[in-house]
């Protein structure tokens, strides 16, 4: 029988294997996964330990993992564009680390940058591109989503797998829901021109009245 943290993965592994590379492009550590050793030291600069899901995940080809809907279906935001936040949420992450991992998906790098400014012991770990929001790690394991606007933490009562599944089906709602809104709308038929009324036949004039003969007079 699977382990907890195994049955995660196979989780998280077959729902990544769902989406559609039309869409989507994937990019991960596959080939240069962290070690044992690596997580250690991740977790004496956190403080702390990390939940066994996440360092399962990590260890993963599937670690620091990066989806996002490819630019020929969903551009980019530039600068001075302006549409609903959805539309602007257009990608997914999960920090992770590996010799080449970028700054922008380090955990290490990401978790440094989040204290600075928050001010809180906590560990990033999941964020939604285009919202300052991030989802953390406390002491104890348990999932919080920091609020960038008021810098409270709300507890998500949600695994680390079906948390990151329900992300990425929210991911899929709403690039369904971008495609939809930009497909050319249909062109109205235009309305078939009303037939001219036939014109109205012309009255035939009355005949004029036969004039009265005059009376013969009296001799």
């Amino acid at each position: 029988m699977l382990k907890p943290e195994r049955m995660s993965l196979e989780t998280i592994f077959r729902r990544i294997r769902r989406l559609d590379r039309t869409f989507y492009s994937v990019i991960a550590c596959n080939g240069q996964e962290p070690t044992e050793a690596d997580l250690k030291k991740l977790e004496k600069q956190a403080g702390y330990a990390l939940p066994e899901p996440f360092r399962d995940f990590t260890k993963s080809s599937l670690g620091g993992l990066y989806v996002e809907v490819r630019e020929e279906h969903w551009p980019s935001s530039q600068l001075g564009d302006v549409g609903p936040f959805w539309s602007f949420l257009r990608a997914l992450k999960v920090f992770g680390i590996s010799p080449d991992i970028p700054a922008w998906l380090d955990v290490r790098t990401q978790t440094k940058e989040f204290r600075r400014t928050s001010g809180l012991p906590l560990v990033p770990f999941l964020a939604v591109e285009g919202d300052a929001n991030r989802y953390c790690f406390d002491r104890e394991g348990r999932i919080l989503q920091w609020d960038h606007e008021t810098g409270e933490t709300t507890r998500v009562r949600r695994s680390f797998a079906s948390l990151l599944v329900y992300e990425l089906d929210q991911l899929e709602a709403r690039r369904k829901q971008k495609m939809e809104k930009a497909k050319p709308k249909a062109k109205a038929k235009p309305k078939a021109k009303a037939k001219p009324k036939a014109k109205a036949k012309p009255k035939a004039k009355a005949k004029p009245k036969a004039k009265a003969k005059p009376k013969a007079k009296a001799k």
